[in-house]
């Protein structure tokens, strides 16, 4: 009876698995390692450039804005008024927001709410007075995350 060496023996196969089981792993080692932290870091990029946007969007509207009187002033609130509307920067609901409306009594009449930043974790404000006035208000952004940054801007007031 002869026999046949058509096909594979199981030795060869196992050396095929083997080898595959070997670059497979090799591939997913270097997507876990290489492309997962890049991942990471275009999330914290982009939670960076967002932050410093709301913060410009912040600094350009105190400095174009004639402010006639401030009608609230906390550390994590400052509403004022223009002549025309009120004006509000503030963190709530977990955003930075800027609230344009009338302000009466303590409470919004009429309202307009932009969201400018959501990957802000908090908010403070800074305020310098000269002679019983504020001159400057600096603006802290606390980001969101593991890693989270925290940014600051000043700017000078507009009386």
């Amino acid at each position: 009876m002869k026999i046949h060496n058509n096909g594979f023996s199981l030795l060869s196969f196992l050396l095929y698995l083997i080898c595959s089981i070997t670059i497979l792993s090799a591939v997913f080692y270097g997507i876990t390692h290489t492309v997962l932290p890049l991942i990471h870091a275009t999330r914290e990029y982009k939670m960076l450039v967002s932050m410093h946007i709301a913060l410009d969007a912040f600094v350009d509207d105190v400095r174009k804005s004639h402010v006639k009187n401030f009608t609230v002033v906390t550390p994590d609130y400052i509403i004022w008024n223009n002549g025309a509307v009120d004006v509000c920067w503030g963190y709530e609901n977990g955003r930075f927001e800027r609230i344009q409306g009338v302000y009466k009594n303590g409470r919004w009449e009429k309202r307009r709410t932009s969201v400018v930043g959501l990957s802000v974790a908090s908010v403070l404000f800074h305020y310098d007075y000269k002679e019983g006035r504020i001159a400057g208000v600096e603006c802290s952004l606390c980001g969101k995350g593991s890693t989270a940054k925290n940014i600051a801007g000043y700017v000078a007031v507009r009386s």
